[in-house]
């Protein structure tokens, strides 16, 4: 239980952060937000220009510097 605890506390936090931040700009700025909506809206059905909108913005901008700005308080934690 200890090296779980340890790797829990000490190696979790930064690779998980960078992952999500890596995996939002790959999918958002990379392959392209609208794109990935299209690939959804192919699965699951047509969807309104809100919900189109609302998803991009998330992705693009939002989360990114959600999980930044986070990244910075678990540097100074």
């Amino acid at each position: 239980m200890y090296w779980l605890q340890l790797m829990d506390k000490y190696a979790a936090n930064w690779s998980v952060l960078l992952i999500a931040i890596s995996e939002c700009v790959l999918i958002a700025w990379i392959y392209g937000s609208q794109r990935f909506l299209n690939d959804i809206q192919g699965m699951i059905g047509k969807r309104s220009k809100f919900w189109n909108s609302f998803w991009s913005a998330m992705w693009r901008y939002i989360t990114p510097a959600t999980l930044l700005v986070s990244n910075e308080s678990v540097g100074k934690i």
